[in-house]
């Protein structure tokens, strides 16, 4: 525990399985120390099966001062930037995702912190 709060830590990665924002939000402090660009898997399937609202925790992130999301498909193929404040076009993109009913099962969601637009703008360049 110590030791993660000594180091710079600049990318947090979660992938499990509809439990992605559950950790982020017990991450909190990780997250508001080291503001560091946060990949996760957005399942919404497998958070619906576990009562998990992973909506209001994606945006709930602006509150740490994050303001850039990126959406990209299960097959990592780049979709869309999106300011966070952006809450309608979020919303859209999250009723859209259904394992059985829509050609995108779930999201993988890239968030950025407003200190990290030099980093943002060149890993959206590379997409």
């Amino acid at each position: 525990k110590n030791n993660l709060q000594k180091n710079n830590l600049k990318l947090l990665k979660v992938d499990t399985e509809g439990f992605d924002t559950i950790i982020l939000r017990g991450s909190s402090r990780i997250i508001e120390t080291h503001k560091p660009v946060i990949y996760f898997e957005y399942n919404k399937s497998n958070m619906e099966a576990i009562n998990e609202d992973g909506l209001a925790t994606l945006i709930n992130f602006k509150k740490y001062g994050y303001d850039s999301i990126c959406f990209f498909d299960g097959l990592g193929r780049f979709i869309i930037k999106l300011d966070i404040n952006q809450i309608e076009n979020i919303t859209q993109l999250h009723n859209y995702i259904d394992e059985n009913n829509s050609r995108i099962g779930y999201y993988d969601i890239c968030l950025f912190h407003s200190n990290d637009k030099d980093l943002e703008d060149k890993f959206i360049k590379l997409n």
